[in-house]
């Protein structure tokens, strides 16, 4: 089990998927974005209290605590993401790195990606505990994924019995 801390949390995550987030498009809307996600340029996005339900809220008002990470799961796509920080590549792009539970906030990005209908996000993701990755490109409505996975066979499973 990995822990990760910062100065306010520490998470225990089984699994972390890690995310880079690349945002395209101009900087009207950039900047936009980025007010929403309430973070100052190479602040800790956690500091800057940045989350996935500052741009998709969740109503948890009928969620039991022990089903809340199993509902931002459903919703979101994961139940949490850490270690969260983002640059300006230049005026017209944003990169955002950040680690989340288990698999990479895809449902999550879907329904950002239509309220900015005019931005293009690209997400690589790469899960190395369970053996997936891939890209995930949003315009508005428009998707495109290109999903991997890498099967680890350990050598005795691979061993093959001598016949006499």
């Amino acid at each position: 089990m990995e822990v990760i801390t910062n100065s306010k949390t520490t998470i225990k995550m089984s699994n972390t998927c890690q995310n880079k987030l690349t945002i395209k498009g101009d900087l009207t809307q950039l900047n936009h974005f980025i007010s929403m996600i309430k973070v100052e340029e190479g602040q800790n996005c956690e500091e800057g209290e940045f989350s996935l339900n500052n741009l998709y809220p969740l109503d948890t008002s009928e969620i039991e605590e022990e089903d809340l990470n199993d509902y931002k799961s459903e919703v979101w796509g994961t139940s949490y993401i850490s270690n969260c920080k983002y640059t300006f590549k230049n005026e017209t792009e944003i990169i955002i790195s950040f680690y989340s539970a288990w698999a990479p906030p895809k449902e999550w990005l879907i329904r950002i990606a239509r309220l900015y209908g005019r931005l293009t996000f690209k997400l690589k993701y790469n899960e190395p505990g369970i053996g997936f990755s891939g890209t995930l490109i949003l315009t508005g409505n428009n998707k495109n994924e290109i999903f991997r996975t890498s099967v680890f066979i350990p050598d005795f499973y691979l061993w093959k019995s001598k016949t006499k």
